[in-house]
């Protein structure tokens, strides 16, 4: 076969192969050289006129500073992320272990009495619906007035309970009345003595 044969079985291959013309130098289109050196022009501009001490003078953000609006404090995420561990998502507890949150007069009855063990934890024995526990519940009383009330709201209204929310001023008072207590309550037998006194 000669050379003329094989180039014209190959031509087609052999276009495809040879670079366009315009693929060795392509310019960029003028609306976008215009484009882009318009914005860096208007960039320029903006930064030597609105530079310096005086922004909020030419214009800029003039709004005042204005404090958030203080965020409500989550009881269901207070509590998932300290309580739940032991007491379970369910409020169930664990058998033998943790006492139950649900069902529990010492969560629905005196506001005061939840303020009490959130506050100073609890350490001995003490019976919940029955069964008698005799652990020990770490105390919470670094937390915030506001995040103690809200998980504590929480505890009285889910899980199937109904009792009322727990007051930020609750909190307050039952910080201030145990202000000199340093350790857990001893078991139940010591809290209901504290709900007894007035």
């Amino acid at each position: 076969m000669n050379d003329a044969i094989l180039q014209k079985v190959n031509e087609p291959a052999l276009r495809r192969e040879r670079p366009e013309p315009d693929e060795v130098r392509r310019p960029l289109h003028p609306f976008v050289v215009f484009v882009f050196g318009a914005m860096s022009l208007w960039g320029a501009a903006y930064f030597v006129l609105y530079s310096g001490d005086d922004f909020g003078a030419h214009g800029g953000d003039q709004r005042s500073a204005v404090a958030p609006p203080s965020a409500t404090i989550d009881g269901k995420v207070v509590f998932t992320n300290l309580c739940a561990s032991c007491h379970q998502a369910t409020g169930l507890g664990v058998p033998g272990a943790f006492p139950p949150l649900a069902g529990s007069s010492w969560v629905t009855g005196d506001e005061r009495t939840v303020a009490r063990i959130l506050l100073r934890g609890i350490s001995g024995p003490i019976d919940v619906n029955g069964v008698v526990y005799n652990g020990v519940m770490p105390a919470f009383g670094t937390l915030k007035d506001e995040e103690l009330a809200a998980v504590g709201t929480y505890i009285r209204a889910g899980f199937g309970n109904s009792a009322g929310a727990v007051d930020v001023g609750t909190i307050k008072a039952v910080r201030t009345e145990q202000a000199g207590q340093t350790t857990p309550w001893a078991g139940g037998a010591a809290l209901q003595a504290a709900e007894a006194s007035p």
